[in-house]
Formats: structure tokens, C-alpha cells, sequence
């Protein structure tokens, strides 16, 4: 079950899906809210006994790292966050 605050970010922010979380349920987000990117991970449960953690800010740098062993969110992404292409990203860090 998602926090407040993490609902509240994935909700309002532009959010991206690139993993799944103790399948089959679960489910890990990359979210863009204001400036600010943020990785949130719902434990899929919708018990709020095992209530999922709170958000995690993280860098873009990390954001694009976590994004890019999924090229569908990649493109997602790219879209939703106006970032360069898997490839250009790869020419940069490779």
C-alpha cells in the first residue's frame, strides 16, 4: 500500500512504471513532480499493514539509470521528461 506522500506524488507528478515488485503485484515507479524526481516502489499489497516506503528523491542522473534497462519506459520517459534518446544517453556514459 502506497504512503500518502508517494500516492500523492505518483498521482500528481508525470510518472513513469519501469519494474515490477514482488511480482505480481508490486510495481516501481520513476515520478517527476515540480523539479524533483522521485523512485517509489508499491509493495502492491493494499494492506496498510505492509505499508510500501516513503518516496525516495533521487537525481535525474539516477532516474536515467534506473530507466534505461527498460527501453519502453526509456521512450516513455523521453516523451514525458523531454530527455535525448536510449542510444545518446549511452553514447554519454558508455
Amino acid at each position: 500500500m502506497l504512503t500518502t506522500k508517494a500516492n500523492f506524488i505518483l498521482e500528481k507528478g508525470k510518472a513513469v512504471w519501469y519494474d515490477f515488485y514482488q511480482v505480481p503485484n508490486g510495481s516501481c515507479w520513476v515520478v517527476k513532480y515540480k523539479e524533483s524526481f522521485y523512485d517509489i516502489v508499491d509493495d502492491g499489497t493494499g494492506n496498510g499493514f505492509y505499508s510500501s516506503g516513503e518516496p525516495v528523491r533521487i537525481s535525474e542522473e539516477e532516474a536515467k539509470e534506473r530507466l534505461s534497462s527498460n527501453r519502453k519506459a526509456w521512450k516513455e520517459a523521453q516523451e514525458k521528461f523531454g530527455w535525448e534518446t536510449l542510444d545518446e544517453y549511452f553514447e554519454k556514459v558508455l
